[in-house]
């Protein structure tokens, strides 16, 4: 799976090509948010970011070819962007862009 992990001054704009991208905020205490893929026993990835209240963007593409793999291979051709900023106060969780294709059938 193709993962990157941003960490940004401010709220960055909102790039196309996307099929969905959420967004919700998280208190941080110890400076850092650690990072791991689902069923992979791997070490988590630590990124450094500010105590404090940060605001998260996930955005994913490609979700539903990647399902739709057969056989699956090696290579993935789902890919997943990190944002994380800091935030003065937080706000509520919003889908900025979405639900795609594959959601809609996760969720029916």
């Amino acid at each position: 799976m193709d993962i990157a992990i941003e960490v940004m001054a401010s709220m960055p704009t909102l790039e196309e090509g996307w099929d969905m991208v959420v967004e919700r905020d998280i208190e941080v205490e110890d400076e850092g948010l650690n990072f791991r893929e689902l069923y992979v026993l791997d070490t988590p990835e630590s990124v450094p970011v500010g105590a404090g209240w940060n605001r998260v963007r996930v955005a994913v593409r490609d979700r539903l070819a990647a399902a739709r793999q057969s056989p699956p291979t090696d290579m993935s051709i789902e890919k997943h962007r990190i944002q994380v900023w800091p935030v003065d106060e937080p706000s509520e969780p919003r889908v900025v862009v979405g639900p795609d294709e594959y959601a809609r059938r996760y969720l029916s």
